[in-house]
């Protein structure tokens, strides 16, 4: 178990890393939220839903919604929606506390792999200071906020039958946690704590192997695919429709491929295409159709879906295999041949991928991506396309 932040309190969106989605879904709730009350007005505060069951940390609190859904029942525990959070509803009388960390916030290992976690705290002791701070009144709706959004740590009380409730901490008038919550939780006695597993980030293959559980094809940048008619990449003048010559600024420049030691590169990770048979590809998927725009490359990690995805395709990890110094040294030298057009539509049903990174190590350090077929393309970084000898492709789809 290896617990990377503390869990308790809030955190404010920049502390932990949020997609862009989940931001601008905040931000969309919070301008909703404006239209239907007018400054001034009090921030509601529903009462609290009571369920006869235990604090269920892994379907605790927003940051839940930061995580990919399981591909299959075997890769995550059910998480049904948490009950509704709000003021201690009259003639519930807790006799515990359970707080939920920010998950993503710390990692468990167990015998299938790699695991998001949640940090759960049993806490105890007097409750009233903290139940006194729970009635506090939410502020008045003010006519301007800042656009920032909190994640702030879960919290359910439990009576002596076991029921549980998840409370609502007062909010000041944008919204922001305040009053005396944290402090009075900071008052209690933690009686355990624990890690609770909420998805599996890596199979344990792939962990044992030091490779990522699922890689991604780049998605490679093309100067003319920025949609700007008469664009050169040289930035000359050129002749547009009205027949005039205008001077069109240059493509933009690529960045720099990061340099490779073969030296670093002892493994390959072997990755297996499977599109679903009951999910077509997307007209215009990168590697299926026209090539999406954009640059970026590399693998990435995850429960192991195996779908296209905007950024190049997705396989799932299949077996590693040594890599001897020749042929490490002969794809690196492939890099620095001249880069090719990253238009290619032939989708590749087998992806590979060169990590730099120690097995064990998260994580991983991916130094090259290549495509074993299809369009025979590999990539150190940049979004720069270079053509894989056909020679390597072999040797290493042999193995």
């Amino acid at each position: 178990m290896k617990d990377l932040r503390p869990s308790s309190g809030r955190r404010s969106w920049h502390a932990v890393v949020v997609p862009a989605v989940v931001v601008t879904a905040g931000v969309a709730l919070l301008v909703a939220a404006c239209a239907r009350a007018m400054p001034g007005e009090p921030l509601e505060r529903p009462v609290a839903e009571v369920v006869d069951t235990a604090p269920d940390c892994t379907t605790s609190g927003a940051d839940v919604a930061l995580l990919p859904p399981p591909t299959s029942d075997d890769e995550a525990p059910a998480r049904p929606g948490p009950p509704r959070a709000g003021s201690v509803p009259e003639g519930f009388v807790p006799t515990s506390v359970v707080e939920c960390g920010i998950v993503s916030m710390s990692t468990v290992e167990r015998p299938d792999g790699l695991w998001s976690a949640v940090t759960e705290r049993t806490l105890g002791g007097e409750l009233d200071r903290l139940l006194a701070a729970l009635a506090e009144p939410n502020g008045r709706r003010l006519p301007i906020c800042t656009a920032d959004m909190e994640i702030v740590a879960d919290l359910w009380l439990v009576d002596a039958s076991g029921a549980s409730m998840r409370a609502a901490r007062p909010v000041d008038g944008c919204g922001k946690t305040a009053g005396d919550t944290d402090g009075a939780v900071a008052a209690l006695t933690v009686r355990s704590e624990r890690e609770v597993p909420v998805q599996r980030i890596e199979s344990r293959d792939a962990l044992d192997a030091g490779c990522g559980t699922s890689a991604t094809t780049p998605a490679f940048f093309d100067a003319n695919d920025l949609g700007i008619e008469g664009l050169s990449p040289d930035g000359d003048a050129t002749d547009l429709d009205d027949g005039g010559a205008t001077s069109l600024p240059a493509a933009p420049a690529l960045p720099e491929p990061t340099t490779v030691d073969p030296a670093d590169l002892d493994r390959v990770c072997l990755y297996r295409v499977v599109a679903p048979d009951d999910e077509p590809v997307p007209p215009g998927t990168p590697g299926v159709g026209d090539a999406d725009a954009g640059a970026g490359s590399g693998s990435g990690s995850g429960s192991g879906s195996s779908v296209p995805t905007k950024s190049g395709v997705t396989a799932t990890f299949d077996r590693v295999v040594p890599l001897d110094p020749t042929t490490a040294e002969a794809l690196v030298e492939a890099t620095d041949s001249p880069s090719v057009r990253g238009d290619c539509s032939d989708r590749p049903t087998r992806i590979a991928t060169l990590p730099r990174s120690d097995p064990g190590a998260r994580p991983v350090d991916v130094a090259l991506t290549i495509e074993l077929d299809g369009c025979l393309r590999l990539s150190a970084s940049g979004g720069q396309a270079h053509a894989l000898p056909p020679a390597l492709a072999e040797a290493l789809l042999v193995r």
